[in-house]
């Protein structure tokens, strides 16, 4: 793969990576000339960037300890098939900094080191091949096999002794992963605070991930995936998420799949939190009793010896949506509609009017349009809500609503009329007033405790909002016009984009009556591991809420854009 430098970065991290893999692989040379090289020995750069740079393919690339391998998935066999081989370190080293380069490039470039016992005495190590579209979540479900093992066991505490020491203070630790970050929740008295955060540097920077707990975590996650496969709202919401992120990283479960759960091992457990648990991108809300100088202190303890590594950025997510009905059927009574449509990204100046706007479309409850249509005048379902929930990398305006099963095309029909009206009309200005006087009015209910607070000013962190904006939010709402909220919504509500998923199994019914009956309780369903746009983040899916030892004060407040 000699010849000039290219002025494509993607060509240049391909060379680059080419590089620093050659030079700790034997045989190397020879089988990535054979892949990656044309009959007049020139380097296919072009070839390889349709097979591994478009995300919205099954593709992967994959890297084998043995010889340099790249390979495609999807309607490409491998031209080649090795074994795995066992590597050194200094080799693991050299392919987990080539990766990183790839990673920023390419969607689809992961190894995954797996240990071996009988390896153990010469610190060799075997190299396991995962099929995976999107870096760096590498595995789906690790993060959060991650997080969830996190209060089992660090340093020299095993998994009860570290839950003791938890308890014996009164400390309430939690830790989930969603689609961007990893979010810790620590809770203490003040004179417990420097015990509270020694034990989470501790996690952070001595994992145990014992083998009993382990396996005592991975039957939770996995009864947990084992249930939702027969529940139509867990079922909807994770194919609509396949469906509308066509193979980015997003598209996966937060909290995995059986057999990717059942697959992780402890080194790979290691291998992330030594590459993902870092300081680097780390931000921090504290609220409570504490001068700021000790906060200083105190947090300068705690995350110093912490890694300060780099972890690659997701790559950008290409087409959103599948615009259609798409049907997941399950012998269920009822169904759950999941539908969404490409949303507006929190940096956007159109953010604000567009959340104003999805309050009154679905976000406000008995106020909203949606409700009107749905339940109230025809009865079809107990309640139909739709939040804009924004991501560093995608934002998505998902709604979820649950009906009978014969009720289900009347349902998504009405839905669909109900979003054209408002895309084409707009709110009324009373409609724009009652949202203003709510998201205003209850903006401060976010701050009515510590944890409440902490949890909020956290969540404007990750969507990159500055202190100041705690004061400057009401006045940016008020400020939204009711031409702003027209504009927007020409744009949001779309219904030609709209993007369907049912879980369950639709019959052909009979019309429903215009007047209210009945209604059908439905299950809600939040989008799994997301930031929701308005400022707060949707509860986490299934194993997340894993039951921990000792007092646990999750913050349950809402929060606000």
């Amino acid at each position: 793969m000699n010849g000039p430098m290219s002025t494509d970065p993607r060509e240049q991290a391909l060379q680059a990576a080419y590089q620093i893999v050659s030079e700790h692989f034997p045989n190397v040379a020879m089988v990535a000339e054979a892949q990656f090289v044309n009959e007049e020995g020139q380097p296919q750069f072009a070839q390889m960037m349709r097979w591994y740079g478009c995300s919205t393919t099954a593709m992967g690339l994959m890297v084998f300890a043995s010889d340099l391998l790249c390979r495609t998935f999807g309607d490409r066999p491998p031209k080649l098939n090795p074994a795995p081989a066992v590597i050194h370190p200094v080799q693991e080293e050299a392919l987990a900094r080539a990766l990183g380069i790839l990673g920023e490039h390419f969607a689809c470039a992961l190894v995954v080191v797996q240990g071996e016992p009988e390896l153990a005495g010469n610190s060799e190590r075997s190299l396991k091949a995962v099929r995976c579209s999107g870096a760096p979540t590498m595995v789906a479900g690790l993060a959060q096999f991650a997080a969830s093992m996190i209060d089992e066991g660090a340093g020299n505490l095993d998994s009860k002794a570290f839950h003791e020491a938890l308890a014996n203070k009164a400390i309430a630790f939690s830790a989930r992963a969603d689609r961007d970050y990893l979010v810790i929740s620590v809770s203490t008295l003040k004179e417990n605070a420097p015990e509270a955060m020694r034990l989470l540097q501790l996690a952070l920077t001595r994992p145990r991930f014992e083998s009993e707990a382990m396996t005592r975590v991975r039957a939770q996650i996995v009864q947990s995936l084992q249930q939702e496969q027969v529940e139509p709202p867990r079922v909807a919401s994770r194919a609509f998420m396949r469906a509308f992120f066509n193979g980015h990283a997003y598209a996966h479960p937060t909290s995995g799949e059986i057999d990717s759960i059942s697959g992780i091992t402890a080194a790979d457990l290691r291998g992330f939190a030594r590459t993902h648990w870092v300081k680097a991108g780390l931000k921090v809300s504290v609220a409570g009793d504490i001068t700021a100088p000790a906060l200083v202190k105190l947090l300068g303890t705690t995350f110093q010896p912490v890694s300060g590594a780099h972890v690659a950025p997701q790559p950008n997510v290409g087409k959103l949506g599948q615009p259609g009905v798409h049907v997941i059927p399950l012998p269920a009574p009822q169904a759950t509609i999941m539908f969404g449509l490409p949303g507006i990204m929190r940096h956007d100046p159109d953010f604000l009017p567009g959340y104003v706007a999805n309050y009154i479309v679905g976000g406000g409850g008995f106020s909203s349009r949606l409700t009107d249509e749905v339940r109230v005048k025809r009865g079809l379902t107990y309640g139909i809500s739709t939040s804009l929930s924004s991501m560093n990398k995608a934002s998505v305006m998902v709604g979820s609503v649950a009906t009978r099963a014969d009720a289900v095309k009347q349902t998504v029909q009405v839905v669909r009329d109900t979003l054209a009206t408002f895309a084409k009309d707009g709110p009324t200005q009373a409609e724009l007033d009652d949202a203003k006087t709510y998201l205003t009015g209850s903006f401060p209910l976010a701050f009515a405790s510590n944890s409440g607070t902490a949890s909020q000013l956290g969540t404007f962190q990750r969507q990159n909002l500055d202190i100041g904006y705690v004061a400057r939010r009401n006045a940016m709402i008020q400020a939204v016009t009711l031409a702003d909220v027209k504009r927007v919504s020409k744009k949001l509500f779309d219904p030609a984009r709209l993007t369907v998923v049912i879980g369950g199994s639709p019959a052909e019914g009979r019309s429903a009556p215009q007047v209210p009956r009945p209604p059908v309780r439905p299950q809600p369903v939040p989008v799994p591991g997301t930031a929701s746009a308005p400022g707060g983040v949707t509860p986490p899916s299934k194993p997340a809420d894993k039951p921990l030892a000792g007092p646990v004060t999750t913050p349950k407040a809402d929060k606000k854009p």
